[in-house]
Order: C-alpha cells, then structure tokens, then sequence
C-alpha cells in the first residue's frame, strides 16, 4: 500500500482516521456482512467534506469505495445512510440503562418512568482472557463489531469440570442423548469424560443452552456466553441438587 508512495501520503503507526456508522435498522449495502460492514475513510479535519470523501470497508479485501449520505434517499440507492448527529440524539432519547433498574425492579428499558436503581450484579466465575481485550474500548465505539474478533476465553480443564460439566449432569438422559454415546454419558455422569477441543466448545453450548432456559423460567436474565450461563445457574437456579 505504502510502496511508490513519499513519506507523508504513506499509512503509519498511530494515524488517526475517520470511521461512519449505520443508524439503527439501517442495513448496509447489499451483499455486506451487517457483522462485517465498518465504513473508515483517511483523516480529514474538514466536516464540510466528509460526505466527499471514499469510504472503504475495514474488513473488505478488495478496493471498493461508497459514497455516504445522512438523509433517507430512494432504494436502492448508490450511497450508504449513516449515522447523523441527530440520530444519535435522537437514538439517546429511548437508550435503555442495562446497567440500572426501573422503578418496577425490572431492568430500565427506553420506556423506563421515574427514579432509576443500580442493578444489582453477582459474580460467579473469573475468567482468563487473551491480551486482545485491550481493545474493548474499541467494541464499544462501534468500530470493532464482533467481540470475538478481540476477546480470547481459555476454556480450561477446570473450568470444564467446575462450571460446565454441573449443568451436563442435572440435564436428562434423553437430552444427552443426541450429543452423546450411552458409555460417554455414563463418563459424564462419573465425572470422568474428556471430550476434544471440538467436543467440548459444543457440548459448553448445549450446556449453556439448557441453563439459559432454565435462568429464564426462574426470572433471571441470562448472559450471553453460554459459559456464563452455566456459571449463573449453578449460583443462582440450582446450587445444590441431585442429578438426574
């Protein structure tokens, strides 16, 4: 990219650039990921030019440009309809607080009347992560959409044993059945079953399934990892209990 190019016109560490974003329940140009679509364009100072200038998708390996547009135009339409300042005020207006309650003590959604209060949160397992969650900020702003692009979990083996395989055990037999031999159940059920990489990220999710289906039946608003929600049953839905 920098090959031909003087000093000043080359891409260096720690430039700064411009980044646009969809409003919400704007979809992007046709044959675009929505989970893959960031629109970033070189640095300019100028506001007045911004619409002018060639957007590219971050994610993109070719070298197609859009042009943008912060007004509603005909479909289908050459330009991309981004996110305005009025937008954002207007989106601001019915945010929801997730990290307050309303007063009815269900969480504050945009409909939310009256004295917030803090929602209440319970730990239930710490988790070791790759250094790529530095960039967090960067989901937050927009511009990384995908969390898992930066976010590593290790699944250890302790984890496996404390945190999924309870879940697995209180789950019946029937249910284990479509993932798993009769002998591998019964390794289950001792404790003592070993799955594979592949094995095991699958079997997490049919575990983090059922206690997601469980947190909810009980009232309880359930994580998105399905790791995490295996922590939060065994806490809060079944600590103690005979497996079935």
């Amino acid at each position: 990219m920098n090959a031909g190019k003087p000093f000043a016109e080359q891409v260096k560490p720690f430039n700064f650039l411009l980044t646009a974003h969809l409003p919400q329940f704007v979809a992007p140009p046709a044959d675009e990921d929505p989970q893959r679509f960031q629109l970033v364009a070189p640095w300019e100072p100028d506001a007045s030019k911004w619409l002018g200038l060639d957007w590219a998708n971050k994610y993109a390996t070719g070298s197609e440009t859009f042009c943008l547009t912060t007004g509603d135009s005909p479909t289908p339409s050459p330009k991309v309809r981004v996110q305005s300042y009025a937008d954002v005020l207007a989106e601001y207006r019915v945010h929801p607080e997730p990290k307050s309650l309303a007063p009815d003590g269900k969480p504050a959604g945009w409909h939310g009347d009256g004295l917030l209060k803090r929602r209440p949160v319970t730990a239930t397992r710490l988790v070791h992560v790759g250094k790529e969650a530095n960039e967090l900020e960067e989901i937050q702003a927009g511009v990384i959409r995908d969390a898992g692009e930066v976010l590593n979990e290790h699944l250890a083996e302790g984890v496996w044993f404390a945190v999924v395989v309870p879940v697995l055990q209180r789950m019946k037999r029937a249910a284990l059945r479509t993932h798993l031999s009769g002998s591998r159940i019964s390794k289950l059920r001792a404790g003592a079953l070993h799955p594979g990489r592949k094995a095991l990220a699958s079997l997490a999710t049919v575990a983090g399934d059922f206690a997601r289906e469980q947190l909810r039946a009980a009232g309880v608003v359930p994580p998105v990892d399905p790791i995490d929600c295996c922590a939060a049953y065994l806490e809060t839905v079944h600590p103690t209990g005979s497996t079935r």
